[in-house]
């Protein structure tokens, strides 16, 4: 991690903490897919990957242990929807779309060729 991803790693954390979370930095030379898996091991709820990019954008790229990507989000944008996340004791991730939902039993059927 460079100087600059690693500077904005600890703004993204000291923000974090200030928000009322628990947050864990690794700022270890490991490559981002073995920093990954063992937060998803660690059972990490969120794991926030800071590269140039985010770091660039002001952003941070979300995903959950269950290896689901997120995609990128502002640090504000973020930390609202944990905090919603929290304020409702949800057990689900705030970050996971809802299921599609299926026809109901009553609506005509499509008709057959």
């Amino acid at each position: 991690m460079d100087w600059a991803c690693s500077e904005f790693a600890l703004h993204v954390r000291k923000a974090c903490r200030a928000g009322g979370f628990h947050v864990d930095c690794d700022q270890t030379d490991r490559k981002m897919q073995k920093k990954v898996r063992e937060a998803q091991l660690s059972q990490y709820n969120y794991i926030l990957v800071v590269g140039e990019e985010e770091a660039k954008n002001g952003t941070v790229n979300v995903r959950t242990r269950d290896n689901h990507v997120h995609g990128m989000h502002s640090i504000a944008a973020f930390l609202a929807k944990l905090a919603e996340e929290k304020g409702e004791r949800s057990l689900t991730s705030a970050f996971v779309s809802p299921e599609p939902e299926a026809p109901a039993a009553d609506a005509p059927a499509a008709p057959q060729a």
